[in-house]
């Protein structure tokens, strides 16, 4: 995706870990307000470069947690936390689609009954059926990462 969006002169920046990422020291005047109070509305990344869009691989849950804990605890964070860059109203956050395709488990009865035959793909049906409880199975929600092993 990096080297597509080049070959468009789109300027990307890959930016593998937090830890470059900083807040910038005054706002700009037109900046869009944080939904919750935040003196550091402008994020750039290590080469002072304002953070303006994100392409997102992190599970929103995990990114919401973080969000909770950290408002719920003294802020003593100087560097921006991931939450702090996925929550922040001045950056575009771009969800892969093909995340929102495999990660709803809704999906699966439908791939089951298109490719029931296929050596990769579990069993799957909107309701418990006696062939799928009879074997190995998995249990999981409609959407989520919980699950366990039967």
């Amino acid at each position: 995706m990096l080297s597509f969006a080049g070959k468009v002169d789109f300027h990307t920046k890959l930016c593998a870990k937090l830890t470059n990422f900083r807040y910038r020291d005054s706002a700009l005047a037109n900046a869009t307000p944080l939904f919750m109070p935040c003196d550091h509305t402008i994020i750039v990344d290590g080469g002072g470069a304002e953070v303006l869009m994100v392409w997102k691989t992190w599970w929103w849950g995990t990114v919401l947690r973080q969000h909770s804990r950290h408002r719920s605890t003294p802020d003593l964070v100087s560097a921006p936390t991931l939450s702090d860059i996925l929550l922040n109203n001045n950056i575009c956050v771009i969800e892969p689609l093909y995340k929102a395709v495999i990660g709803s488990n809704v999906l699966l009865p439908f791939m089951y009954a298109l490719a029931s035959d296929h050596e990769h793909l579990l069993a799957a049906d909107f309701v418990s059926k006696k062939v799928i409880l009879s074997h190995y199975h998995i249990s999981k929600p409609i959407n989520g990462r919980a699950g366990h092993i039967s």
